[in-house]
C-alpha cells in the first residue's frame, strides 16, 4: 500500500471525485519536512495541509512514525486509543488523529476479498494467461455476488 501511494495518485483520484486515504513513504512526499522518528513522543502528530486545502499529510507516532496521506480526513477530531505502556505495565490512552482511526477501521477489505476468492476458486488447469484472467474475473464476480 505505502509503496504505491503518491501525491500524484491522490491528485488523480481527487480529479475523479474519489476520496482516498493511504499510508505513504517519506521519500514520496517532496517539499514537506517532518520531524524525525526519535524526535517525536508517542501519540504526537503533525499535519501539513496543501495550500488548496484538499490534501492532508499526517505524521503520527505510535511505536514508530506512520505517514498518512488523505483527501478525506485530517487530524481533527483526535480520539484517544488504548496502548500498552511497558514502563507503567498498564494500558494507557494516547491521542490518535481521525485519518489514522478511519484507515485502521477500513483497511481489511482487500484481505477479506482475497480470502473469499481462495475459498471459491475455479480449479481449471490451463497454460493460457487469457483464460486465467477470465477465470479470475469470474471468481471475483462470484465472491462479490
Amino acid at each position: 500500500d505505502r509503496y504505491f501511494s503518491t501525491v500524484a495518485l491522490m491528485d488523480k483520484l481527487m480529479s475523479l471525485k474519489i476520496d482516498a486515504t493511504a499510508t505513504i513513504m517519506s521519500n514520496r512526499v517532496k517539499g514537506f519536512e517532518f520531524k524525525k522518528d526519535n524526535a517525536m513522543n508517542r501519540g504526537e502528530s503533525e499535519v501539513v495541509v496543501r495550500t488548496d486545502d484538499k490534501l492532508c499529510i499526517t505524521n503520527w507516532k505510535d511505536n514508530k512514525s506512520v505517514l498518512m496521506i488523505s483527501t478525506a480526513f485530517g487530524r481533527e477530531p483526535e480520539t484517544e486509543v488504548g496502548r500498552w505502556n511497558k514502563t507503567e505495565k498498564k494500558c494507557s490512552g494516547i491521542s490518535c488523529p481521525a485519518v489514522v482511526k478511519s484507515y485502521n477501521e477500513h483497511m481489511g477489505g482487500v484481505d477479506v476479498c482475497d480470502q473469499m476468492m481462495e475459498y471459491y476458486r475455479s480449479f481449471f488447469r490451463t497454460r493460457k494467461w487469457t483464460v486465467k484472467a477470465i477465470l479470475h474475473l469470474f471468481d471475483l464476480a462470484i465472491v462479490n455476488s
